[in-house]
C-alpha cells in the first residue's frame, strides 16, 4: 500500500514539474507555425513567460499579408487538467471596420480534461456577447450571439448568415 502511494506521489510530482518547466514560448512558436498555414501571422509581440502562463503584449495580427487587428494582451494559462487562452482588447483596424465589429473586450477559449470532447468559447465586445463550443469529435463549431444594437444596425450582413431564435443568433459551421 505504501508503494502505491509513493508511486502515485512520484507520478503527480513528475507531471507537476513538467507543466511548470514546459517551455511555454515554444508552444507559442508551434501555434504560430500552424497559423501561418492559414495566412495568419502574429507580430510585434512582447513575450513574457511565467510558471503557469505565457503573456503576449501589444501584438498585431496580420491576415493574408494585411494588418488586421491589434491585441493588447494574449494570455495562455496551462495547468495539468485545465487550459485557457484569453485575448483582451482586440481592435480591428480601420480598413476592416465596415465588415467586422471594431472592438472585442475579451475573447476566452477554455479546455478541460473533465470535458475532453469540447472547447468552450466566450466573447464580449461591441457586437454583444457570444457563448459557444467546439465539438472536437464532429469537428463543428456552434455559438450563440446576443447581438448589441450596434451589431444589429451596422453588421446585418453577418447576422443574415445566422439563424435567429428568440432574439439570439445561432451559428453552426463544420471545421
Amino acid at each position: 500500500m505504501k508503494f502505491i502511494f509513493k508511486s502515485l506521489f512520484y507520478i503527480l510530482f513528475l507531471l507537476f514539474t513538467v507543466v511548470i518547466f514546459l517551455p511555454k514560448s515554444n508552444i507559442f512558436y508551434f501555434a504560430e507555425k500552424q497559423f501561418q498555414s492559414k495566412n495568419i501571422i502574429v507580430t510585434d509581440e512582447n513575450i513574457k513567460s511565467g510558471l503557469f502562463n505565457l503573456n503576449l503584449n501589444e501584438s498585431t495580427i496580420i491576415y493574408e499579408k494585411k494588418k488586421f487587428a491589434k491585441v493588447e494582451n494574449i494570455q495562455l494559462q496551462t495547468y495539468l487538467f485545465y487550459n485557457t487562452l484569453e485575448f483582451k482588447n482586440i481592435e480591428i483596424l480601420e480598413k476592416f471596420t465596415k465588415q467586422y465589429p471594431i472592438k472585442t473586450k475579451e475573447f476566452t477559449i477554455k479546455y478541460s480534461v473533465l470535458n475532453p470532447l469540447f472547447i468552450d468559447i466566450k466573447a464580449v465586445g461591441d457586437f454583444g456577447s457570444v457563448i459557444g463550443k467546439i465539438d472536437l469529435v464532429k469537428q463543428k463549431i456552434n455559438y450563440v450571439l446576443k447581438a448589441s444594437k450596434n451589431m444589429k444596425k451596422n453588421y446585418r450582413k453577418i447576422l443574415r448568415k445566422m439563424k435567429q431564435k428568440k432574439g439570439e443568433y445561432i451559428y453552426e459551421q463544420q471545421l
